[in-house]
């Protein structure tokens, strides 16, 4: 197996790892490589990564990641709880006085 990122056989690889959804086992297995080997060439020569790395300081939270993939619409505004206006606010109550 050539260890140039120049081969032929290298170039065929990283088509399949970075264009294709190919497992990488399979990829892998089609050309005769571990996967070891693929990760290894794959971070010795620079290649576009499937997913972004993990940060150091771990996954961001569940809320960051759903606003992330599914940012809030332009002109979209939450509703907040809102106090009941003056008038209402004795109404239903019990008063022990």
């Amino acid at each position: 197996m050539a260890l140039e990122p120049e081969s032929d056989l290298w170039a065929q690889i990283r088509y399949a790892y970075e264009d294709t959804d190919q497992p990488v086992g399979d990829i892998c297995v089609e050309h005769g490589i571990s996967s070891g080997t693929l990760r290894d060439r794959m971070r010795r020569w620079h290649w576009k990564r499937r997913r972004p790395p993990i940060p150091h300081a771990g996954p961001p939270s569940s809320v960051a990641a759903m606003q992330q993939h599914h940012p809030t619409p332009a002109g979209f505004r939450c509703r907040s709880k809102r106090r009941p206006s003056p008038s209402k606010r004795g109404r239903g109550r019990r008063s022990d006085g």
